[in-house]
């Protein structure tokens, strides 16, 4: 249940693309509420109907995203689009508590059900805030978009009773790709032979509060109109790789930026040219990367498909 495209009007369901974008299944559906309501709704009667079996639900809000958009806010998208009068503030707080509401309504449920014992609860964003919105912290730089601090950091909460201990903390840097490897661990399965799975189990941070083995992690803003840019972080040590107007898949216009996290968390002291080695030896592992991940990667269609694949 839900929308192709990157985001839709909360209320009339036109997506970025501003066409109605609202889905059952591969089933294009009229349907009238709010986006966020919508979502909760459908994850709520998931789980009841799988309470039985084990299942993976992947819950996305939309909120807070834009269209700026309160449950009482006119639509603001295609046809009888008009001028929000709720300040932007104000809808934003509403977004966000929309979504609070129904993080609590799925923990709630597993709990009715007798289900939570048994349950791996992850809770995280996507990406940082979105500049102009206000949901940023001005300690890091950057914001969605960029790979900067501002654009990748964000806090993640994993609930399980009996599993983690309340109130216990990681500060080990993870990232989405390690979901994967978690969630088959947890639920007793092999990882493919067939290919690398990108990430790593966290079972031993959550459950145990150990660390993890030190490991390298990069990343990459890949369709910025020629401003792409790369980034390795290497135990406190980030570099980043930034290329404006750079042919799409090229190294042209480089522009190198190091930073050591551990005393420089909003990236304003810019260490290239004096750890020239350093700086040079991370250029060349995501270099290495790049190559690998174009060579590797799974296809990636793309673009808009009004029509159901078969």
């Amino acid at each position: 249940m839900g929308y192709v495209s990157g985001n839709i009007d909360y209320i009339n369901h036109w997506g970025d693309h501003f066409e109605h974008d609202w889905w059952h299944g591969r089933k294009e559906t009229k349907e009238e509420g709010y986006t966020t309501h919508l979502i909760n709704k459908y994850a709520l009667e998931f789980i009841e109907q799988n309470k039985a079996r084990p299942f993976c639900l992947y819950v996305a809000h939309e909120s807070p995203h834009a269209p700026v958009q309160g449950p009482g806010d006119p639509i603001q998208r295609g046809p009888g689009a008009k001028k929000r009068s709720t300040p932007h503030a104000e809808a934003m707080k509403q977004m966000i508590l929309e979504m609070d509401k129904g993080v609590e309504q799925v923990r709630a449920k597993l709990v009715e059900l007798g289900l939570e014992k048994n349950t791996l609860f992850l809770f995280f964003s996507d990406n940082g805030d979105a500049p102009g919105t206000s949901t940023g912290s001005p300690r890091f730089r950057g914001h969605k978009g960029s790979v900067y601090e501002g654009g990748t950091r964000v806090p993640a909460i994993a609930w399980w009773p009996g599993r983690i201990a309340a109130a216990s903390r990681a500060d080990d840097p993870s990232i989405t790709l390690d979901v994967m490897p978690t969630i088959l661990s947890v639920a007793g399965i092999d990882p493919p032979k067939d290919r690398a799975l990108d990430g790593v189990d966290l079972s031993p941070a959550l459950f145990k509060q150990e660390r993890l083995p030190a490991r390298p992690l990069f990343w990459a803003n890949l369709n910025n109109n020629g401003a792409r840019s790369e980034a390795l972080r290497d135990g406190p040590w980030k570099l980043v790789v930034r290329h404006p107007q750079a042919k799409p898949g090229t190294f042209e216009n480089e522009r190198i930026e190091l930073f050591n996290l551990e005393n420089d968390e909003s990236e304003t002291n810019n260490l290239a040219a004096t750890e020239k080695k350093r700086a040079a030896a991370m250029l060349n592992r995501i270099k290495a990367w790049y190559a690998e991940t174009q060579q590797t990667a799974s296809p990636q269609p793309g673009g808009w498909n009004r029509q159901p694949r078969e």
